[in-house]
């Protein structure tokens, strides 16, 4: 189902298929990836939703393929949630953010395959208005939440909400940890588009040595919800002051 009210989007989405106008499947990489996107390893469950599926192949670039979906809107500010069963899988993994270029800002969501148990949370700010080049980047400590389960054994719920004064992270409906203006980290104030995926690092310290053996290994998305504005079309959001 969807709403929109002028420049205001609201859907949730059953992912039962993918609807190629909101949603792109990535085909690429980025250098701290061991893997390569591609939409051939997103693929449709028959009890809903989506796998994301990292498999060990050679493709010349990368012996690794992984797997994202990402938003062709971008949106400003807003509640964005999915439901999620990460990878167990050390070496991997499984994200739910929100990001920019140019300049660069971003919010995670991300669980690492050797600590399903925990959450982490972050916050990129680079300043600037819409094209600057800077990637400097503010970046917020890394917050680890305990969560009192394995995020790799059934679906729960994550949520960000985006205001220009705080982000606010849930789990299952329950306020987890929350940043505010400077909070260390300026909050982003540009448009990002949405994204959830499952790859392998090149980071032990991230997320543990890849265990290679236990792939393909799959994270499960099997719903997503937005309630935000949609900035492509209401462009004069797409700047707020910094010194909020």
């Amino acid at each position: 189902m969807e709403a929109s009210f002028s420049s205001r989007v609201i859907f949730e989405d059953n992912l039962a298929d993918i609807q190629p106008a909101r949603w792109l499947l990535r085909n690429d990489t980025f250098p701290g990836n061991l893997g390569l996107f591609r939409p051939a390893n997103v693929i449709p469950q028959l009890s809903g939703g989506l796998s994301l599926t990292v498999i060990k192949e050679p493709l010349g670039v990368r012996n690794l393929s992984a797997a994202a979906v990402s938003s062709r809107s971008n949106f400003l500010f807003g509640r964005f949630e999915v439901a999620l069963q990460a990878t167990n899988v050390p070496g991997l993994v499984t994200g739910f953010f929100l990001h920019r270029e140019s300049p660069r800002q971003e919010i995670d969501v991300e669980i690492t395959g050797n600590r399903p148990d925990r959450l982490l949370v972050n916050v990129f700010y680079n300043p600037g208005s819409e094209g600057a080049k800077f990637d400097y980047g503010y970046r917020g400590t890394p917050v680890s939440i305990p969560l009192g389960f394995d995020a790799s054994k059934t679906l729960h719920r994550f949520a960000i909400e985006w205001d220009p004064c705080f982000v606010r992270w849930f789990v299952d409906g329950e306020l987890v940890h929350c940043r505010v203006t400077w909070g260390p980290t300026p909050i982003p104030h540009l448009p990002m588009t949405l994204h959830v995926n499952t790859w392998p690092t090149r980071s032990h310290e991230l997320a543990g040595r890849l265990a290679l053996r236990a792939l393909p290994a799959s994270a499960i998305v099997r719903r997503i919800s937005v309630d935000s504005f949609n900035a492509d079309t209401r462009p004069q959001l797409a700047s707020v002051p910094e010194d909020i």
